[in-house]
């Protein structure tokens, strides 16, 4: 049996809210391989309940002042960090992204010295190293495997850590060295693995896609029978997650159709939701409801699909990855209204729910809310395929003991 180290923000800590992500794909994993997750840190509550797993918590950026200002000082000796200096100076890029290059290294470097300790110590044989996410620890876990052939590492790719449009320098430090020196990447979409292919042909053989999935709950969501239109969101309140343009469209669709109820309800919080909350208060009309119900588990939500009727889920991020809050949606035959960005045109299509331009309109919005609603056999098919578009895409069971077979044979 192969060892497997999965390396995450938090997780089984829920301080980086990983877990809705990663508890399916450990509870698969554990029952195939030896487990081991290192956490780059123990934020939060623990949230997990597994066994036959090792979650190793003694890993710290910060415990070797040492080492951090010894590869600091390395750092200079890198061509990354020079063209990163020659951008401040003649780009006008922030200086922000010099030191954002140096603090790169030095945590790939202390992430690679902890993680050869690691191995070592615990005489691991025969071991793939998995980070959750494209970042210094998947450049510190490659530049391991060039002292240690034998070691495999892939690393997953999802959002901010894939397109390097949402930096401010537009570029992510090391990721040409990053990719020569990993053996697989793993975007969790189409797009993704477009993007990369694009970006860096040369390595396009270590790119695959890595579908992400759930687990199913048996949850079939029934839709509203009583007129009011059912409209559920699940974000992080940021701007790319755009929710005050949802809440704008419903203040258009209130003056539009003044007559049409709609009960809107959000889970998440953030630093947007003062804004979102002062649209709200501006629609008068006693139709529309608005509740922001905050940062809840991701079984409170399931327990709401589950106890109350849903007639959309919608996303309208301008920039997304694969966004498990949609996949989640779709399991309980939910039809979702999203933008055509990232892997959202992949979880939902025009026949199981509504793409929209990424610069729609609140009016656009509205109109292809009431559309679906009102059409009661186009309402119908897109249930279902919504449904039928999890089971074949994004079955936790299928799409894990796919991505790990595929792992063990590299």
């Amino acid at each position: 049996m192969k060892t497997f180290i999965l390396v995450t923000d938090s997780y089984p800590y829920d301080g980086a809210r990983e877990h809705t992500f990663l508890d399916p794909e450990v509870n698969i994993l554990s029952s195939l391989c030896d487990l081991h997750i290192i956490p780059a840190t123990n934020q939060g509550n623990f949230c997990a309940n597994f066994q036959n797993v090792r979650v190793v918590e003694n890993f710290s950026l910060n415990n070797n002042w040492f080492k951090l200002l010894f590869y600091s000082a390395l750092c200079f000796f890198q061509k990354e960090l020079w063209l990163a200096i020659s951008f401040f100076i003649l780009r006008q890029v922030r200086f922000k992204y010099v030191l954002q290059v140096i603090a790169y290294y030095y945590k790939a470097c202390i992430f690679r010295d902890f993680l050869d300790d690691y191995i070592r110590l615990n005489k691991l044989k025969h071991v793939i190293v998995c980070s959750f996410w494209f970042s210094h620890y998947s450049f510190g876990a490659g530049m391991l495997k060039l002292n240690v052939p034998d070691l495999t590492v892939v690393t997953r790719a999802h959002g901010y850590d894939l397109y390097e449009e949402r930096w401010d320098s537009l570029k992510i430090p090391f990721r040409r060295q990053a990719i020569s020196f990993i053996d697989a990447i793993f975007p969790d979409s189409e797009a993704g693995l477009q993007y990369l292919g694009l970006k860096y042909p040369q390595y396009s053989t270590k790119f695959h896609v890595g579908r992400l999935g759930i687990a199913s709950r048996n949850i079939v969501t029934q839709s509203s029978s009583d007129g009011v239109i059912r409209i559920v969101s699940c974000a992080y309140l940021v701007p790319v997650k755009r929710i005050d343009l949802l809440a704008r469209a419903l203040g258009v669709l209130s003056r539009r159709y003044p007559s049409q109820s709609v009960f809107w309800t959000h889970f998440g919080d953030g630093p947007e939701r003062p804004l979102v909350e002062s649209i709200i208060s501006e629609i008068k009309s006693p139709k529309i409801r608005c509740i922001i119900v905050g940062e809840v588990s991701n079984n409170d939500v399931f327990t709401h699909y589950a106890n109350n009727p849903v007639d959309f889920f919608i996303n309208v991020s301008s920039s997304e990855g694969t966004p498990v809050s949609v996949i989640e949606a779709i399991s309980c035959s939910i039809p979702c209204i999203v933008t055509a960005v990232g892997g959202n045109v992949e979880v939902v299509d025009n026949s199981s729910g509504v793409i929209l331009k990424v610069n729609f309109s609140e009016n656009q919005l509205v109109d292809e809310i009431i559309k679906a609603f009102n059409d009661r056999n186009l309402y119908s098919i897109m249930k279902n395929l919504s449904f039928l578009k999890w089971k074949k895409f994004y079955s936790a069971e299928n799409n894990y003991k796919k991505f790990y077979d595929f792992v063990h044979s590299i």
